[in-house]
């Protein structure tokens, strides 16, 4: 506990300062558990390592006053904010568990079993639905923000509402980065940008990745920065998320793959909602034999077409409430097709024979050049000794990677791509490191893939 809290006279008053108990510490605050003398429970708060300027004492109002306007039980109940001269704290809801960014630690880069996930990924985005329908936009959702109680009931709470803001949308600054670059959306990057709801919705994406995957959509190095983040996120290198589908060993439903794709889509306004999100989530089956067919929410639904069928043709429905009198209808269906036939036949009886036929004749095409072989790769400098390679190659494939007639060689001995994916090569990763300057013009590239072996070399642009 900070010192000035034990000798503030109005918390030492309120609270028992002999029961505090440290929950987490960030760079502006002290999260502990304690005993409210007034109320009688033990309370969580959250104690300000600083004052806060006047000015900015709006902000934390705001925060109490944005999560008052949203009843819903996953989100982490506020109570009061208290201002003295010496010592800013907030009161809240007192929630004992993990959060989920202790527990995907634990696992170790593995997924979630798929029911706790679903749970999870369900309560979350019910979470946000409330939010976003009270005109609250959270702005930080990450796992660190996220806890599991225990028991389980709700799945989750969303915690720090901190810098949170009323309204739709809010303009930002240098100055007032939102939330966390790893999982912040890619208007958060930007200084001009208006980040709205749909930001919640890429970062609660990027959250239902590490849950039911265990990995990140895009490739990160080991020493990513903030400016790695925004490039990425804003899709300056070229490099897109890779599905769901691609990151687990086994099936993973189609629908729910989809559209987590589509949340993490460039543009705010191409990005699904918290509802649409829900009612992918709610209609997954849970069982992996069922989800190749399971229903589509997300997209248009196609008509049916019976397994029997011929090609180009629907099974129509049929409705049992009107019986169609048939016997009429086929005799007289007869009756013309022996007029139309005698009609025909008469036309061929008075046809003129035809004519010799005329051979044509034999034109010889010259043979077409082969075509140009499709490049398996292609490689860009971003600049700094970093380089972006992407994957044309319709099957997975395990490479390695050097620079020719030098001694640079990439430490991982064996990278593996996906069909369409990319990957970011950081100076850092090649063996000496890569100069910043002049650029890498060429990269070779030996390994293997399902059709055949690769040892190829390829211009980096």
């Amino acid at each position: 506990m900070p010192a000035q809290a034990r000798t503030n006279p109005t918390f030492a008053a309120r609270y028992d300062v002999a029961s505090w108990q440290l929950l987490g510490a960030g760079g502006y605050a002290y999260v502990g558990a304690i005993y409210c003398r007034d109320v009688a429970e033990v309370l969580a708060v959250k104690i300000y390592s600083r004052l806060i300027p006047p000015e900015r004492q709006d902000r934390v109002r705001d925060e109490v006053r944005n999560a008052r306007r949203i009843n819903h039980p996953t989100i982490l109940r506020i109570h009061t904010p208290f201002f003295t001269d010496e010592l800013h704290w907030i009161e809240m809801e007192m929630v004992r568990g993990q959060t989920l960014e202790k527990v995907l630690a634990d696992a170790h880069g593995q997924p979630l079993t798929f029911r706790t996930a679903l749970d999870i990924a369900t309560a979350l985005l019910e979470g946000l639905q409330a939010a976003h329908a009270a005109e609250v936009v959270h702005r930080d959702i990450k796992p660190e923000n996220l806890i599991l109680p225990e028991g389980g009931d709700p799945p989750v709470k969303i915690l720090d509402f901190g810098i949170s803001r009323a309204g739709e949308a809010v303009s930002l600054t240098p100055s007032t980065f939102p939330g966390s670059p790893l999982y912040a959306a890619p208007e958060c990057h930007s200084p001009t940008s208006v980040v709205g709801s749909p930001a919640d919705i890429y970062s609660a994406a990027l959250v239902l990745y590490k849950l039911f995957t265990g990995q990140y959509p895009f490739p990160l190095p080991n020493d990513y920065s903030v400016l790695h983040l925004a490039n990425i996120h804003s899709r300056r290198v070229g490099i897109e998320p890779r599905a769901p589908r691609y990151l687990v060993d086994g099936p993973f439903p189609p629908t729910l793959d989809e559209i987590l794709v589509h949340a993490l889509a460039l543009a705010p306004g191409d990005r699904p909602t918290a509802g649409d999100l829900l009612d992918v989530l709610r209609r997954v089956p849970d069982s992996p034999d069922r989800w190749q067919v399971d229903a589509r929410p997300y997209l248009q639904p196609t008509a049916p077409v019976a397994a029997d069928a011929p090609v180009g043709t629907a099974e129509q429905p049929h409705s049992p409430t009107r019986a169609t009198p048939r016997a009429p209808f086929l005799l007289l269906t007869g009756v013309l097709a022996l007029v139309v036939a005698g009609w025909a036949g008469s036309r061929v009886l008075r046809r003129p024979p035809a004519p010799a036929a005329i051979a044509e004749p034999v034109v010889t095409l010259p043979t077409p050049p082969p075509a140009a072989p499709r490049e398996q790769f292609h490689a860009t400098w971003l600049g700094e000794g970093s380089i972006t390679l992407t994957s044309a190659l319709e099957q997975p494939a395990t490479i390695s990677l050097a620079v020719p007639d030098t001694p640079y060689r990439c430490c991982d001995p064996a990278i593996r791509l996906e069909p369409g994916s990319s990957i970011l090569v950081w100076s850092s990763r090649w063996q000496p490191p890569l100069p910043a300057d002049p650029p890498v013009r060429a990269i070779q590239i030996t390994g293997s893939s399902g059709a055949g072996q690769i040892n190829t070399t390829i211009q980096v642009e």
